[in-house]
């Protein structure tokens, strides 16, 4: 289910989604049959505005929550994420952005992982020669780990992944 306004007067969109899932599953593990239940459901707001031709923004915040039970198990797991963007366009030729993200991954009770980035570029557009510099600044946190562990209706799969540290690129594009 979707729900979205569009303000004209600030030139912003407000919109709301929701869904929820049941499902049943028969594995055969060992010789034996298992059979699993998994439900879930999922929230999720966001927002996006465009007030005046040089700024541009985006927050979005979901939450998900699965329960998964059978075979003598019981596991919840939930989600909540948010994310930030804003880019903001100066002299007609020089763009700044921001970009960041937030996310716990709840797995057990009382037990929760978290991790965030934060992302920011600076581009400067010349108009003779058509040429575009560019500067791209990524992980600007140093979070140089993350992971996270899902469900299965038999297993437990934990990732976890080894990032690069804070990043600068520097780039020069000519059209």
């Amino acid at each position: 289910m979707s729900v979205s306004k569009y303000l004209y007067a600030i030139k912003t969109n407000l919109s709301a989604d929701a869904s929820y899932y049941w499902q049943q599953n028969k594995r055969f593990s060992q010789d034996e049959s298992v059979t699993t239940y998994n439900t879930g459901y999922m929230l999720m707001g966001r927002f996006t505005t465009n007030p005046i031709e040089q700024l541009q923004a985006s927050y979005i915040l979901s939450f998900q929550k699965d329960n998964l039970r059978g075979g003598g198990t019981r596991n919840t797991s939930d989600r909540w994420r948010q994310q930030l963007s804003v880019a903001y366009t100066l002299w007609g030729n020089l763009r700044t952005e921001v970009r960041g993200e937030w996310q716990r991954n709840g797995l057990l009770e009382n037990h929760s992982r978290s991790f965030s980035f934060l992302d920011a570029s600076l581009e400067y557009k010349f108009r003779k020669p058509k040429l575009v510099l560019r500067l791209a600044m990524n992980n600007l946190l140093n979070v140089r780990s993350y992971g996270y562990t899902s469900y299965s209706q038999l297993n437990t799969y934990t990732y976890n992944y080894r990032l690069n540290g804070r990043e600068f690129l520097l780039s020069i594009i000519l059209n």
